[in-house]
C-alpha cells in the first residue's frame, strides 16, 4: 500500500438496529440528490494500470 494507515475503533457494542417506520399517510416527500467524488481528472486515461504503487493511479505512463 502505498498509504499504511492504521485505525483502531473502539471496543464498544453497537446498538441494535431499529426496524424502520413506514411515513404517515399524507407525509410530505423529500427529495435528495447525493453526488460523490464529483472531479474531472484530465490525466485520466482509460485502460490504465488501476493498481499501482502511486497515490493516484489510472494516468497514462504508469
Amino acid at each position: 500500500p502505498v498509504v499504511g494507515w492504521n485505525v483502531t475503533f473502539p471496543d464498544k457494542p453497537k446498538p441494535t438496529p431499529r426496524p424502520p417506520q413506514p411515513p404517515t399517510a399524507g407525509a410530505p416527500k423529500l427529495n435528495i440528490l447525493h453526488l460523490s467524488d464529483v472531479h474531472i481528472d484530465f490525466s485520466y486515461k482509460p485502460g490504465s494500470q488501476a493498481d499501482c504503487s502511486q497515490p493516484l493511479c489510472c494516468r497514462g505512463g504508469q
